[in-house]
């Protein structure tokens, strides 16, 4: 049942996984109803959208509203989201009913659509992502990043350094040289730029489609990364999205624009936020021209490409 429900792009991913992945989509029926059995919910309809998980809605007995998450061993460790929605207890982030290590799986609180399909004008998603984040931003000290092993910014810095380092030696590339290099300086800058005295609790990808309304209006988040970094970390997703408008007249002020807007919202120093939005927008280009997202990753690469051509922070 579940199995032949699963989105295409879930049976790809768990088949890119080998024996592994191979193993979960011929147990995902048996685990899935034993989990629901095990909880007392009735199952209602798959969910697609993700490409990491099995996700079905689920009801109590007395009706209340719930999703349940399978996640793809070595794909998508659902005990770091588990930590995330535990430490946040509701706050800026759904409300989590259960962890099944065992199954790797999630029970949540069911929430409305996300901010993406409401269609509203970028700039009051923006807004309300920003007001999510500040809900959802919360204080830790290191030794507690430590112990749940948490990413630091430190860390997916050095990912980001990593990742473009190794498209940098490609025979081809879809991105100029110069481009690359302004994105290794930016990412090398905020590698240097970590404090754990001052890092937070941040989502690490907290873009519209994981931003969900709840029955009270407020919004909240899901599927995060969870990250023990700095705030413009965070607000670097915002700056990436939304092509269109920045493309819109002058690439350059339009982009600038946006990095004042996101600061003065945040209170956060307009630095960290330019120069991680430019390396999480070069990093996500090549990914979606992984993907074979051609058109998306065109206009990423071009909104880098020419704030690099006219412009050094």
């Amino acid at each position: 049942m579940y199995r032949k429900a699963l989105p295409e792009p879930v049976v790809k991913r768990a088949q890119q996984l080998g024996a592994e992945g191979l193993a979960w989509l011929d147990q995902i029926d048996a685990v899935t109803k034993n989990l629901l059995t095990k909880h007392d919910l009735a199952p209602g309809a798959v969910l697609h959208g993700g490409t990491e998980s099995l996700v079905v809605e689920a009801t109590t007995k007395s009706g209340e509203l719930l999703v349940v998450k399978l996640g793809l061993p070595g794909s998508a460790d659902l005990g770091r989201e588990a930590l995330v929605y535990q430490l946040a207890e509701g706050s800026g982030y759904a409300t989590l009913v259960a962890y099944e290590a065992d199954s790797n799986a999630i029970i949540l609180e069911r929430l409305g659509q996300p901010l993406e399909k409401e269609q509203r004008p970028h700039e009051e998603e923006i807004d309300v992502l920003c007001q999510c984040m500040a809900r959802s931003w919360l204080l830790l000290s290191e030794p507690q990043a430590q112990t749940w092993q948490l990413m630091s910014g430190a860390d997916k810095a050095q990912w980001h350094i990593d990742f473009l380092s190794d498209r940098a030696k490609a025979i081809s590339t879809p991105c100029p040289t110069q481009t690359l290099d302004l994105a290794l300086q930016y990412a090398h800058a905020r590698k240097n730029a970590h404090n754990p005295d001052t890092a937070l609790l941040i989502h690490g990808d907290a873009h519209s489609l994981n931003t969900l309304k709840s029955d009270d209006g407020e919004y909240k988040f899901i599927d995060p990364e969870g990250l023990f970094a700095e705030k413009a970390c965070d607000l670097s997703i915002p700056m990436r999205e939304y092509n269109a408008p920045l493309l819109e007249g002058n690439i350059l002020s339009n982009t600038l624009h946006r990095c004042e807007k996101l600061s003065q919202l945040t209170t956060v120093e307009p630095q960290g936020i330019w120069e991680w939005g430019y390396v999480e927008r070069v990093s996500t280009a090549f990914v979606l021209a992984d993907v074979g997202m051609r058109e998306e990753s065109d206009a990423t690469f071009a909104v880098a490409n020419q704030i690099n051509a006219d412009y050094r922070w």
